[in-house]
């Protein structure tokens, strides 16, 4: 239980992007609360690997530069909005991250990690799975996370 006196300090935005309108919007969310908070953002992207490595051998590298060179526009446009919303470039980082684990495994170890202290993330992604409320990447976050998890449609 929180007592009256226990104050929440928000210092590090964790943004896991995926490059969908509810993920660059989540983002959004995200520079308000750091404005307000004066908090830093990471943003990161995640690259799935099978954890059949023969699978991972496979593709060449190409294929995996060429997911990190997709993901930079979407950091970009973050950054923008965050000039545009008085944040400075300063305190939006990012990160892509290439893992061997699942993606919402990867985002609540980073996060862990990093001692983030909020997530925001879109309810549906990229993965194309449809759940009742919402995606299962930002299920199965709430669901570890640490951290609390703002979940934005």
């Amino acid at each position: 239980m929180v007592s009256e006196e226990e104050e929440i300090n928000i210092k590090k935005i964790l943004v896991p992007i995926d490059g969908s309108d509810t993920s660059l919007k989540a983002a959004k969310y995200a520079i308000k609360a750091a404005k307000c908070e004066k908090a830093q953002i990471i943003c990161i992207h995640v690259i799935a690997i099978s954890e059949n490595t023969s699978e991972f051998e496979d593709k060449p590298q190409t294929y995996y530069d060429e997911l990190r060179k997709t993901t930079r526009p979407w950091f970009e446009v973050i950054k923008e909005a965050g000039k545009k919303m008085g944040v400075s470039d300063d305190n939006i980082n990012t990160d892509i991250l290439t893992n061997f684990s699942s993606i919402p495994e990867a985002i609540v170890s980073y996060a862990s990690n990093k001692n983030a202290d909020l997530i925001v993330m879109g309810t549906k992604g990229r993965t194309g799975l449809k759940r009742f409320l919402m995606g299962s990447v930002a299920e199965n976050v709430v669901r570890h996370a640490q951290s609390p998890v703002l979940v934005v449609r």
